[in-house]
């Protein structure tokens, strides 16, 4: 078997017949590929679906579990997989039609292939033809001397055995787990074929992370986020590229370019005095803060500059986060939705 879909699902009884409908449409023999349905402790009718799925197509299979985060979820995908790669696909999103047996087409018959990069884009977007063209076909280095380390999972094939042999699965966080996974993937160094091809959707909806800013939420976030950054740097200062000056400098802006989604959610998690001294304390003594510059554009200077200043002191810190919790986040979620559901 060629190839093993999992779908972590929890609470999706709305979106997940348009997902699994797109996966049974991958160009691909029913023999050469399976969708493992992880139902995550669901409470509406998503497992009866499932069900529903797994009796009516034989490359459908159920598992499921006590709701213990997509992580864990997708570890027991992983686990159970019977396909020589696997691809991740989140519950409420799609592929285009025939996608994987483009991306899968041109290393069909090769061995040596441990991870495959396609590439992704917006729901409502415009569908243009899959351009099935290799823009990179060799050991990892130079990809991440290129533009650092990856941050979304769903958009690589990842060779099962490559996984096993080094032992990889997803850390029990219920946020950044995924960039967490997908940063050591590559920290492994893989043997990446990177396709042209943009077959991934990702749908922006009500209840999605970039939705979610209440207090409780950002807090579980921010902790989480920092427990992933620490896991990467301590990945990254024992793997071959700490001894390549261009892949180090390429991982490390890589990394400082993800921190302000954590700086984001700091200012939505209304610390008060005590808790901000603490947190503080956090981030300095992980490196965490202050802020790198991930580039050298003014612009990036400046923002750098300006995140720096809003972590100075806990005044400082309450006067900011007023202001992007009332002002800037409405702003710009609304700006983002409306981006998003303008077609090109």
């Amino acid at each position: 078997m060629k190839l093993s879909i999992i779908v972590p699902v929890y609470n999706v009884e709305q979106y997940l017949p348009k997902c699994v409908s797109s996966l049974l449409n991958q160009g691909l023999k029913d023999e050469d590929y399976e969708i493992l349905l992880i139902n995550d402790g669901s409470t509406d009718h998503s497992l009866s679906l499932c069900t529903d799925y797994a009796e009516r197509y034989a490359n459908i299979r159920v598992f499921s579990q006590p709701n213990s985060g997509v992580g864990i979820a997708r570890n027991k995908g992983i686990d159970n997989a019977l396909g020589e790669y696997i691809a991740f696909v989140d519950s409420d999103d799609y592929l285009l039609q025939n996608g994987m047996y483009e991306v899968l087409k041109p290393i069909w018959n090769r061995r040596d292939v441990d991870v495959v990069r396609y590439f992704s884009d917006y729901d409502g977007r415009k569908v243009k033809p899959i351009v099935n063209q290799i823009d990179y076909d060799a050991p990892a280095l130079e990809m991440i001397r290129r533009g650092g380390l990856p941050a979304f999972i769903w958009t690589f094939l990842y060779r099962r055995a490559f996984l096993n042999e080094n032992k990889i699965r997803f850390k029990n966080y219920r946020f950044s787990e995924d960039v967490l996974f997908v940063s050591t993937v590559f920290l492994h160094h893989p043997y990446v074929v990177s396709n042209q091809a943009n077959i991934y959707r990702y749908v922006l909806r009500e209840g999605s992370a970039i939705n979610k800013r209440n207090k409780e939420h950002s807090r579980i976030c921010t902790d989480h986020n920092l427990l992933s950054y620490e896991d990467v740097m301590r990945e990254l200062m024992t793997s071959i590229f700490h001894e390549d000056e261009e892949a180090l400098s390429a991982c490390l802006s890589s990394i400082n370019f993800k921190k302000q989604s954590t700086w984001t959610r700091i200012f939505t998690s209304d610390y008060n005095r005590s808790e901000f001294k603490q947190l503080k304390n956090r981030i300095v003594k992980n490196k965490f803060y202050p802020f790198m510059v991930w580039n050298q554009e003014p612009r990036v200077k400046i923002q750098c500059f300006l995140m720096n200043l809003s972590l100075y002191n806990f005044c400082i810190y309450k006067l900011c986060s007023g202001i992007f919790d009332y002002i800037i986040v409405p702003y710009y979620i609304n700006r983002i939705k409306k981006k998003v559901w303008e077609t090109e």
